[in-house]
């Protein structure tokens, strides 16, 4: 893929990206593959399209640093096993914000996942829209420190899909709407703090508010706290 890194001010914009990675190259076969990878303070990555195509673990984007801005992309990631939209980890602050994010595998996928390493994450996700289909499938996996979520659409098929996995420390969810229409059959496993199941929301720790959310989930509740 793409790397950009310690390029503060970077701005990446206007840019077609087409990543196949279909062969298995390690010999354990657990590939990871970043379409775009940013790591710069002040980034903007603007009006993309990024579609990534692979066999094991394949993200469309991954981001890291302060004050960054993604908006106005297309990004698809579409894997044999894993595929992940965005991922950002911290050190990381900034604003995702009117992103098309489509997602697909026959095991398991993710719209946007956010402090996948426990890292320091403050960001706010507005007016993206979400699509996915998986066996599993995470709309958005929080985790980071404050996030903000707020007038996003989230569409999920599969089996076990979940709308917004929550876990930061500070998290607000408002606005949003959500579909979250898994068949929800069978004790799926996975190696995951959320255990998969279908549910419009799940919180299972931190400090949560969800308010004004149009939610419809085919599981046994919209919202689902544990903590």
């Amino acid at each position: 893929g793409i790397v950009l890194k310690n390029d503060t001010g970077l701005v990446f914009a206007n840019n077609i990206i087409n990543l196949n990675a279909t062969d298995i190259i390690t010999e354990s076969g657990y590939d990871t593959i970043y379409a775009v990878d940013v790591d710069s303070d002040n980034a903007v990555v603007d009006n993309n399209i990024i579609a990534a195509k692979g066999a094991d673990y394949i993200y469309g984007v991954i981001v890291s640093g302060n004050n960054f801005t993604v908006s106005n992309n297309a990004i698809q990631a579409e894997s044999d096993n894993y595929a992940n939209g965005i991922d950002v980890e911290g050190t990381a602050s900034g604003v995702f914000e009117d992103n098309i994010i489509a997602v697909s595998s026959p095991v398991v996928a993710y719209g946007i996942y956010s402090s996948m390493s426990g890292s320091d994450v403050n960001a706010t996700y507005h007016n993206n829209i979400i699509r996915g289909e998986a066996d599993i499938i995470y709309g958005m996996e929080l985790a980071g420190t404050n996030e903000t979520v707020t007038e996003n659409t989230i569409e999920l098929d599969g089996n076990k899909t979940m709308g917004i996995a929550g876990k930061s420390k500070t998290l607000n969810i408002k606005q949003n709407q959500i579909k979250a229409l898994g068949k929800n059959l069978g004790n799926t496993t996975l190696w995951e703090s959320f255990e998969p199941e279908t549910v419009g929301v799940k919180i299972i720790g931190g400090n949560a508010t969800v308010y004004g959310n149009n939610i419809k989930s085919n599981g046994t509740s919209a919202v689902n706290v544990t903590t």
